[in-house]
């Protein structure tokens, strides 16, 4: 009986997951070109976090760590001691990334500044 409690709990949050993502929200995927111009010499804050500030040569200031950035193919790439790539999704200021496409895998959130 528990089985089948769980099962149709599961069953039945699968909607809710599938309606939770950002294009659901009305947030647009951005491409390559739009996440370097979107990130280049702007800021982004995060909440409880130090504001990261992209810089058009690639670095990234703010952080504790030395960071860089890049833009490969259609994802924002973070690099430290090793590199992270993300999809970058925007609602006006509103920022959700993440690196998989599982969109709870990854994910930051913030806005852009």
């Amino acid at each position: 009986m528990r089985k089948i409690l769980a099962c149709f709990a599961f069953a039945c949050l699968l909607p809710a997951a599938a309606t939770a993502g950002p294009r659901n929200q009305g947030y647009t995927q951005l491409k390559g070109e739009e996440i370097r111009t979107a990130f280049t010499t702007h800021v982004f804050a995060q909440p409880g976090r130090p504001a990261l500030r992209f810089s058009a040569d690639g670095k990234i200031t703010g952080s504790k760590d030395r960071r860089a950035w890049s833009v490969i193919g259609d994802t924002l790439c973070l690099a430290g001691t090793e590199q992270t790539c993300f999809d970058v999704w925007r609602k006006g200021p509103n920022i959700q990334m993440f690196t998989g496409e599982n969109e709870g895998e990854g994910a930051l959130t913030g806005v852009l500044q």
